[in-house]
């Protein structure tokens, strides 16, 4: 008889009445006792056959949880590995009811399963993670988040601050090498918005907190961006200039996609790339160009090759994965490059070109 486990508000492991084997030939039953033999505890008569030891120990999305993002897949692990394991969702409400197709594939105890379409936002679901040759069934209910639904509110006033440890950075080992040497954010603002199209610019900020960095220049306009209807915002800037500990490096062909939820509140999802020109982080690397790229980077797999601008071979491509960001209720005023703004200390009597009321972009 199959067993049915409906797991909420946690996992637990389940039994089932089919003997199995792992891949390399460990049994994954274990022998519950002699058959016909009464068990004194509870006066039920053995029968002999075996259970599943099969449990989850992580899954995403969790049982009852509603924070799943719509176009994820589904990730489990296993606590033995089951090679006769199957994955199925369904909808249980709104208007995507019924059977989700998708693939899944196993690497060792992880079980991983892809829809072949996006799920939709603030929609129930129930899979299902079948183990023991299907005799037992662990059935998951979550619901999507509110992230995919439209933007329906302004973005005028508010900052997202996202630095080189926000996210997850391709290479890695580079971001490792950043980790404590970085602690300045980008921050992301609208500059102006006209009715659903919204132009977004980009300035520094000071030592590990949104306040921002008046002596650093803030962007050129980012490509405009029409946000009616849309959930995914995806934004490109030829150059992307960013200030920390002194020292200003420019992101390059840089561009950034990402998911803002419909109260435009907070992002997620987040991915940008740039190319890095190492002649602009040698200070912050604490070391010499040459060394960068003839030591350092190659010691980490990454080589460096001809930049856009100049052609000359210290610059490399970055990537940053899974940035997320809360909005913070602030504005981000334009600072004009080669001017001084009044805010900036560094300038106090020293300003020979003070920046004007407006900020020409």
């Amino acid at each position: 008889m199959r067993n049915f486990i409906f797991l909420s508000f946690g996992l637990f492991a389940i039994s089932c009445e089919e003997t199995d084997k792992e891949s390399d030939g460990t049994d994954l039953n274990s022998d519950t006792g002699t058959p016909g033999v009464i068990d004194p505890d509870t006066g039920v008569e053995d029968t002999g056959v075996d259970e599943c030891i099969v449990s989850i120990d992580f899954s995403y999305p969790q049982a009852d949880s509603s924070t799943f993002f719509y176009r994820d897949p589904l990730r489990f692990e296993l606590s033995e590995i089951d090679d006769t394991v199957t994955v199925s969702l369904r909808s249980t409400s709104g208007d995507d009811i019924g059977e989700i197709a998708g693939q899944y594939s196993m690497d060792g105890r992880d079980v991983l399963f892809v829809p072949d379409r996006a799920l939709l936002p603030e929609t129930s679901y129930l899979a299902y993670v079948s183990a023991c040759n299907a005799e037992t069934v662990f059935e998951i209910p979550f619901t999507t988040s509110s992230f995919g639904l439209p933007i329906t509110e302004p973005l005028n006033d508010q900052i997202f601050g996202f630095n080189f440890g926000t996210g997850r950075m391709d290479p890695l080992d580079f971001q490792a090498s950043l980790d404590g040497m970085v602690d300045n954010f980008i921050l992301l603002s609208a500059f102006a918005q006209n009715g659903t199209r919204v132009e977004f610019h980009a300035g520094s900020s000071i030592d590990g907190d949104f306040s921002q960095d008046f002596c650093s220049a803030t962007s050129a306009i980012f490509a405009p961006f029409d946000v009616d209807g849309v959930s995914e915002v995806s934004l490109s800037i030829p150059e992307l200039p960013f200030r920390s500990k002194g020292s200003t490096v420019i992101l390059r062909n840089f561009s950034f996609d990402f998911t803002l939820a419909p109260d435009a509140k907070s992002m997620t999802h987040g991915y940008w790339t740039a190319e890095a020109d190492m002649r602009e982080f040698s200070a912050l690397l604490n070391q010499p160009t040459s060394t960068i790229c003839a030591d350092y980077l190659p010691s980490i797999g990454v080589t460096c090759g001809p930049c856009m601008t100049d052609g000359h071979p210290t610059c490399i491509p970055l990537s940053m994965y899974e940035v997320e960001a809360e909005a913070v209720e602030k504005s981000l005023f334009c600072v004009n490059e080669d001017q001084c703004h009044a805010d900036c200390e560094d300038n106090l009597e020293t300003c020979d070109v003070p920046q004007e009321e407006i900020c020409e972009q």
